[in-house]
This record gives structure tokens, C-alpha cells and sequence, in this order.
């Protein structure tokens, strides 16, 4: 039999599920950080179909842009820097399930993601990674070990294939307008 519990969790993920398709993105942020109790600074952009896990414990800073269809884990906690473009269908993870013990339990480790990061779609990051500074991840790549600041890394597993100019952090991808058509 179900508890009061696992159904207030239920409703809970329902919600957010609804949330997320909400037209409105100052409806979602406004709700995501007074009901859902997310760290999102002002001016962020959440783009709609999110899924978050465990929003309390995700932080975003200002100028970041998190595009549709991103899967965000915060069950471990989750850091996202200032100006980071996250593109659509990119999926962080902070817990994942631990195949060498007996009772295949969660394990897993904060992730971060530093300012003026660029994670390209579809890219993954797995549990206990740090995104340094100005670094770029590269479409359909999944990031198993940390990446420098101002390395550009593509791949599975993710290696670094270059390197990103120091110069060219000026800008906020938050502040960019997208015309309707």
C-alpha cells in the first residue's frame, strides 16, 4: 500500500511536470523559487519541458539560459555559475546508481558548472563533475572527469580537443531576445 507519503511526492512531481509547460517564464521561475524552493537568480532564463529533480537543492545564476527539455539533478546539489548557456535536451546528474553494491544503492557527488560554461546539446554530465571556467562542452558528449577552465571537450568518454580564447567571456547569453516569428 502506498503512503501519504509517496503520494505528496507524486503530486509534488506532477506540478512540476505541469509547471514546466506553463507559457510564462517569470510564472515558472516565480514558482520554482517560492513553492519549489530553487535558487535562480533574476534575469535567468528557464526555458520550458524542464525536468528537475529535487529543485531545493539547484542553484543558477544570473545571465544563465537553461534551454528546453534539460534534465537537472539537485539530489546531490547542483551548482550553475553566472552566464552559462545550457542548450536544449542536456541532462546533469548528481546521483546514479552504484553497480558494485549489493543492494544497488544511489551514490553520487555535487556537480558544478562555472561561469561562462557552454554545455552543447545533448551533452551529459555524470555525478561528482566540475565544470571550470569558460569551458565548452560539445554536443552529444558525456562528461565522466572535470574539465579545465577554457577547455573545449567533445566525446564519449568527453577528452579535450581544444582550447577556448580567455578573451571572449563578454557576454550574457540571458540578455539575448529570441524574435518571434
Amino acid at each position: 500500500m502506498k503512503t501519504l507519503r509517496q503520494y505528496a511526492t507524486g503530486f509534488f512531481y506532477l506540478m512540476l511536470k505541469l509547471l514546466s509547460a506553463f507559457p510564462s517564464m517569470h510564472v515558472r521561475n516565480f514558482f520554482l523559487r517560492h513553492v519549489y524552493g530553487m535558487d535562480i537568480a533574476k534575469g535567468a532564463v528557464m526555458m520550458g519541458n524542464f525536468r528537475l529533480r529535487r529543485p531545493s537543492r539547484i542553484q543558477i545564476g544570473k545571465g544563465t539560459v537553461v534551454g528546453e527539455r534539460v534534465e537537472l539533478d539537485g539530489r546531490a546539489s547542483l551548482f550553475i555559475g553566472n552566464h552559462v548557456n545550457i542548450s536544449s535536451e542536456v541532462m546533469i546528474y548528481t546521483l546514479q546508481h552504484d553497480y558494485k553494491l549489493s543492494g544497488f544503492e544511489n551514490a553520487g557527488a555535487p556537480v558544478i558548472v562555472e561561469d561562462y560554461v557552454w554545455l552543447s546539446t545533448r551533452s551529459i554530465l555524470l555525478p561528482g563533475i566540475r565544470i571550470g571556467k569558460g569551458a565548452i562542452v560539445a554536443a552529444g558528449s558525456v562528461v565522466t572527469k572535470d574539465v579545465p577552465a577554457f577547455a573545449v571537450v567533445a566525446g564519449i568518454p568527453a577528452k579535450q580537443i581544444g582550447t577556448r580564447p580567455e578573451n571572449v567571456l563578454d557576454y550574457s547569453p540571458g540578455d539575448y531576445r529570441i524574435p518571434f516569428l
